[in-house]
């Protein structure tokens, strides 16, 4: 039962993950910035927001992870970027398909442009990154979490 509330939660996770980063995406497309509009409104502002965008989509899991499943966080967020990374890749296809992961790769990385290799680079890194955080938070001394 321990196996089956490890995959159901890093799969719930994957799902909000991708819901939350993808309407971030939409926001950022939308050109809806939070910050001030730009004039000259180029691709590194753009990736900026994507970027800010994702990190902001990316804490989530990576605290539930952190808080719920301490021994196997690691296994847990990879099974989430990979997840969601297969749920970006069938926007047009239906969501089991694991050649999504493949799809979303190609036309991401492969295929695309500047903007759409940061988007892959942000959902791939920055849940690692916010893990890497938490856990160097978690080893200081004074921390809130304890």
């Amino acid at each position: 039962m321990t196996y089956l509330r490890f995959i159901l939660l890093s799969l719930c996770l994957a799902i909000c993950y991708y819901a939350l980063a993808i309407s971030t995406i939409g926001i950022a497309t939308g050109n809806q910035a939070w910050w001030q509009q730009w004039q000259d409104d180029g691709a590194f502002y753009h990736i900026a927001q994507n970027v800010i965008g994702v990190a902001v989509a990316a804490f989530v899991p990576a605290f539930l992870v952190n808080s719920y499943e301490k021994s196997k966080k690691w296994l847990s967020i990879s099974i989430i970027i990979a997840f969601s990374m297969v749920l970006h890749g069938n926007v047009n296809y239906p969501p089991w398909e694991l050649e999504g992961l493949i799809r979303f790769f190609n036309e991401s990385v492969l295929n695309g442009d500047a903007v759409s290799q940061g988007i892959f680079a942000a959902i791939l890194l920055m849940p690692l990154v916010w893990l890497t955080i938490l856990k160097r938070f978690e080893q200081t001394e004074h921390n809130i979490f304890s």
